[in-house]
């Protein structure tokens, strides 16, 4: 088994095959040539035949299954003895005990760890996190919490073969969303630390997994003074989409956090609720640049008439990036309707009259079934959900008429298999997979959203 640490690790250079040794190495040897791997400091010209050797060691390690778990438990044990860090070597030390023990091993995976701080190693944790959470054993929570001790400015994990980073938090997605709800009780745990990144990331999590209590444990937050908890939770109620919380995202644009208010506006865009239109509209006057961008997008999605002439005035005086956000709204809408951009850009009530019922006509009848498309029954969707989570992929010949013919027969009690199926799609940890997460999330939100009440559903 080729170790992901060591493409990660090695990821600038070409990955090679592991040349074969005249002999195999011992488990002392293999120990030793995975310990201190720095690539910054291994010369240029020695890199590819230290690659390979370092590829033998770990396949012999894992080899070994249980005789190379204990291996590498006595190497970290006089590391820790030393006081020393050796991220490189903790991270297959960790691999190796997972390969050979399972969730078994999570304790003493989570021990290997030890010092190593996720949110500048990721890339290092990651084969153990993912691994982990694909096993689905409750066993491994403790050592999926690690993930959440990042945010935005982490360091992303990478798919090198793909040339693919990953930022937080679709981290969070690619680990969590592998494992699925039944790590909602302990996200809701995790949502209890004291470390504002756990806390933020664990509401995420509880939102796209759509938890519940989630929304109980989460309206405190928003209220709050905790700026960072109430941001957090801004942005996860947003995305739970209850009716219920429209009150909340009608009141926070007189917040006076700068990142409250910009999650609020993101929220209220994830809600898309119209009634929540005049909280959108506010936010195109806000003194940072960065909530009037949020605030941009989330009038034009919850477009009518006073928002319409909202951006047209804002547009006006706006510069830069926010300016041809709002041009790119112009045309996009022109190009939909079929209204005149320049009478839109005018502010002209008649085009944005008949531009705006375009809009919304387009938006509600989105997944009305159309001749031709595939149809479904209760059964045959079990079968598919059932065929998807086993192969680990979705079959995306026509999207729109495959995801129209699901959502005629979907219903909240089929959200379970929705993600478990999404889960197993994760675990291809490729570009090419992401349309297909992609395409059973928008299935899991409206799906969602029909089950709690929202207005307009189909989003």
């Amino acid at each position: 088994m080729r170790s992901f640490v060591l493409a990660a690790a090695l990821a600038a250079l070409a990955v090679q095959p592991a040349r074969a040794a005249d002999r195999p190495p011992s488990l002392a040897e293999a120990v030793a040539e995975c310990r201190r791997v720095v690539v910054a400091e291994i010369p240029e010209k020695d890199r590819a035949a230290k690659e390979a050797r370092v590829g033998v060691a770990i396949e012999r390690l894992h080899a070994a299954k249980e005789d190379g778990a204990r291996a590498v438990e006595a190497e970290l044990a006089k590391l820790r003895a030393a006081g020393e860090t050796d991220v490189f070597f903790q991270a297959t030390a960790a691999e190796v005990i997972l390969g050979a023990r399972g969730a078994a091993g999570t304790a003493a995976a989570l021990e290997a760890f030890r010092g190593v701080d996720p949110a500048r190693e990721l890339p290092y944790l990651w084969t153990s996190l993912v691994g982990a959470a694909a096993t689905r054993d409750a066993r491994v929570l403790p050592l999926l919490r690690l993930v959440l001790a990042t945010d935005e400015q982490s360091t992303p994990a990478s798919f090198p073969a793909h040339a693919m980073r990953v930022p937080w938090p679709l981290t969070l997605e690619f680990v969590y969303g592998a494992f699925g709800p039944e790590a909602c009780d302990d996200l809701a745990a995790a949502a209890a630390s004291p470390d504002a990144r756990v806390a933020a990331s664990a509401a995420w999590e509880l939102a796209s997994l759509r938890c519940p209590g989630a929304r109980a444990l989460l309206r405190p937050w928003a209220e709050g003074a905790d700026e960072g908890r109430a941001a957090a939770a801004l942005r996860a109620l947003g995305t739970i989409g209850d009716p219920r919380d429209l009150p909340l995202f009608l009141a926070c644009p007189d917040r006076r956090e700068t990142e409250v208010r910009r999650a609020c506006a993101f929220g209220v865009w994830e809600l898309s609720d119209l009634r929540a239109a005049p909280a959108a509209r506010r936010f195109l006057g806000d003194e940072d640049e960065r909530v009037r961008m949020e605030g941009v997008s989330a009038t034009a999605h919850l477009l009518d008439a006073e928002g319409a002439q909202a951006l047209v005035a804002r547009r006006g005086s706006a510069e830069g990036e926010e300016r041809a956000r709002i041009d790119e709204i112009l045309r996009a809408v022109s190009d939909s309707s079929g209204v005149d951009r320049e009478a839109l850009g005018s502010g002209d009530a008649a085009a944005w009259k008949k531009a705006i019922a375009a809009y919304w006509a387009g938006r509600d009848r989105h997944f009305d079934r159309k001749d031709g498309d595939p149809k479904l029954d209760r059964a045959e969707l079990a079968r598919q959900l059932a065929r998807w989570e086993q192969a680990s992929r979705v079959e995306l010949r026509d999207p729109g008429a495959s995801m129209r013919a699901v959502l005629a027969v979907a219903l909240a009690e089929d959200l379970p298999a929705l993600f478990r199926a999404r889960g197993r799609v994760l675990l291809r940890q490729s570009d090419e997979c992401m349309d297909e997460v992609q395409w059973l999330e928008r299935i899991i939100r409206v799906v969602h959203r029909r089950s709690v009440g929202a207005t307009k559903p189909n989003e």
